[in-house]
């Protein structure tokens, strides 16, 4: 929660000043997992649900002031992420087979750079068409992803006993 949640939060009102006399930007790194209740990552998914919701705030708020506040929910970014979080035997099943693709760190960091450099965007990057759907459809259908991750969790389980 510090560091996914409180850290972005101290680090935007420190530098409030600095962002609004230069007409500056915040970019939040999100997930789509603030949209998905992940067994095992639940303070995960929920410090990242906690961001997602304050930079929507953020965005309404630090518009008068000039400064753009950028949300980026990159899908499954091949990172040492996963293999140093993920310990137990169907996570780590989970971890080895993720679903849709899996993004290079320099393409969502060049997203991320084309967004910062265009002074007219003041929104979100979703990179990847496919996750772009998917976020689309998690926010929307939240009810059945629930359902399908209680679904997938109690078969794991039940493969494990």
């Amino acid at each position: 929660m510090s560091l996914n949640y409180l850290t972005p939060i101290l680090l935007t009102k420190k530098f409030l000043p600095d962002l609004a006399k230069n007409k500056g930007c915040v970019v939040n790194v999100i997930s789509l997992a603030a949209y998905i209740p992940i067994p095992w990552f639940g303070i995960y998914t929920s410090s990242k649900a906690a961001l997602a919701n304050i930079t929507d705030a953020l965005r309404i708020e630090l518009r008068p002031l000039g400064i753009r506040v950028i949300g980026v929910y990159p899908g499954y970014v091949r990172t040492d992420f996963h293999s140093n979080t993920i310990v137990t035997p169907t996570a780590s099943r989970a971890r080895d087979s993720p679903k849709g693709p899996v993004l290079d760190p320099g393409y969502v960091a060049n997203k991320i750079a084309e967004k910062i450099d265009d002074p007219r965007f003041n929104g979100d990057i979703v990179p990847s068409i496919t996750y772009r759907v998917a976020g689309v459809f998690l926010r929307i259908l939240y009810p059945l992803v629930r359902y399908y991750v209680n679904s997938w969790f109690n078969k794991s389980i039940g493969r494990l006993t």
